[in-house]
């Protein structure tokens, strides 16, 4: 699971795949695919480990704390979280050239 942490709100957001913002919109981010995701602005990119999170909401107990899960921040280079530009642009969408009109 992909999600951007905001340093300056402090809002944590789980990216899908339209674009989302954090509170103060100073962070945004979206996926491209099932495993692909960009971000920009100020987010930190952060993820969860599907696996462990899982097998912490199983473990749920009725009083307590619950189970620890693994979660970690995604470094810099990463090919499947890419940092972008201020507009947001996906990095794997298609630049594909516009059609001639007829007659052109």
């Amino acid at each position: 699971m992909k999600l951007i942490f905001c340093p300056k709100c402090q809002d944590v957001v789980n990216l899908l795949t339209v674009l989302r913002r954090c509170r103060c919109t100073s962070s945004w981010g979206a996926y491209h695919d099932d495993v692909r995701a960009y971000y920009g602005g100020e987010a930190i990119p952060i993820g969860f480990e599907n696996p462990s999170l899982i097998q912490a909401i199983r473990d749920r107990p009725k009083t307590n704390w619950g189970s620890n899960f693994e979660a970690f921040v995604v470094p810099f280079d990463c090919p499947t979280f890419r940092q972008v530009g201020e507009h947001g642009q996906d990095p794997w969408a298609c630049p594909c050239p516009k059609k001639k009109k007829e007659g052109d």
